[in-house]
């Protein structure tokens, strides 16, 4: 009971074991909770050693017997707060090796750079990494807006907002909907397109820096990406002209 959670804060499945053994036998011997978490005596006395030094176990001599007792479940609370430190330490290691680690990836420079993505969750890791390379070209996308908001709930549609990342980066959407009339915000301009069956929006499309996103909504969400800064500026190129139509208007 509870081992899963204990694991998720930072103990070992052993560690998990052993501890909620100690907590249900009160003081006990190692030859106890041996046999309650269902391990080796030398397994459950390599992982005391390891849970007395995070303050979960302590123990007492009684005579020639020496027991061992789990310390108040609030203790977890600094194990927690200790992986949590570690994992932001980590964490600040990784942002500052990242830029070596994209000079190891050989580039391409004889044509475009395709990836490919499958499934809902392919496609949200797709736009919310690429959604970084935004920059002051902006961002232009189409989209069928009732096929995304029957997809994607609201929590994984505002995981994906550029605002998110880049709070500055402008935005033009044009959107399909039967009902839905979006309003503009400070960064975000709208143009809403009818449903239209000779004219169909089947896809969501989006280019941004030198990438080209192209997510297919139908039979199943597949995710494309395309990275090449000729083919992303053409089809900037015909977000503008459409934009410019309906400036014109």
């Amino acid at each position: 009971m509870h081992e899963r959670e204990l694991q998720q804060i930072g103990l070992t499945e052993k560690e998990a074991k052993v501890y909620l053994a100690a907590l249900t036998l009160g003081k006990a011997t190692a030859n106890d909770i041996s046999k309650k978490a269902d391990l080796k005596r030398p397994t459950t006395y390599f992982t005391i050693d390891l849970l007395m030094e995070k303050g979960l176990v302590s123990s007492v001599h009684e005579g020639k017997k020496q027991f061992f007792m789990a310390e108040s479940p609030d203790q977890l609370v600094n194990v927690y707060n200790k992986r949590e430190y570690e994992l932001r330490r980590e964490g600040e290691k990784l942002k500052q090796i990242i830029p070596d680690l994209k000079k190891l990836s050989p580039k391409d420079e004889g044509g475009p750079v395709v990836k490919y993505y499958t499934g809902k969750d392919g496609a949200l890791s797709m736009v919310r990494s690429l959604a970084k390379q935004a920059d002051d070209k902006g961002v232009w996308i189409l989209y069928p807006y009732d096929k995304v908001e029957k997809i994607f709930t609201d929590e994984e549609r505002n995981s994906i907002k550029f605002h998110n990342n880049r709070p500055n980066t402008e935005v033009r959407a044009i959107y399909s909907s039967t009902r839905k009339i979006l309003e503009d915000t400070e960064h975000m301009k709208r143009l809403k397109l009818p449903v239209s069956e000779e004219m169909p929006i089947l896809a969501d499309i989006a280019v941004y820096g030198d990438v080209l996103r192209l997510v297919d909504l139908e039979g199943g969400v597949t995710g494309v990406s395309i990275e090449n800064a000729r083919i992303a500026e053409t089809i900037r190129t015909l977000f503008k002209m459409a934009w410019k139509v309906k400036d014109n208007q």
